[in-house]
């Protein structure tokens, strides 16, 4: 069964499934414990820090509904549902840093910067790729 549901979801929705998962993981430690507010990432605080988590919970679900798809062409709405949340952050933080909003230490926000901006660019690299198990998913459906 195992071997199934592996050669059904392929390795595109296994990765889609595990990224879904960590955005709605992050969405979830938001909202059950908030940061009192961002700093100062004027992107971010626009609005509540709980209201970031929600979004982010969202997304992920959205994401990981789209694991199922019937084939990669369709699951690129899943990726594109958890791209939006680590470009957001880590744009947050790219723009406090360059601009000199950000307070705190330059290093930590261009960290934060890196890190999002960098989990954004491994979705995007993850989506670009069609293996063999995806190419089986897709010729299944003619």
């Amino acid at each position: 069964m195992t071997t199934k549901f592996r050669h059904r979801i392929g390795r595109r929705g296994a990765c889609l499934a595990m990224l879904s998962l960590l955005v709605s993981s992050v969405g979830w430690g938001t909202l059950t414990d908030p940061p009192l507010n961002y700093g100062d990432l004027p992107i971010l605080n626009a609005a509540d820090p709980a209201i970031w988590g929600v979004v982010q919970i969202i997304l992920g679900l959205i994401g990981f509904v789209y694991v199922f798809a019937d084939s990669p062409a369709t699951d690129r709405y899943g990726f594109q549902a958890i791209l939006l949340a680590p470009s957001i952050w880590g744009s947050a933080w790219l723009l406090s840093v360059v601009v000199g909003n950000y307070d705190g230490s330059i290093v930590i926000g261009l960290r934060q910067a890196t890190l999002w901006l960098g989990y954004a660019l491994l979705i995007l690299i993850v989506s670009g790729m069609i293996g063999v198990e995806d190419l089986n998913r897709e010729d299944k459906d003619r």
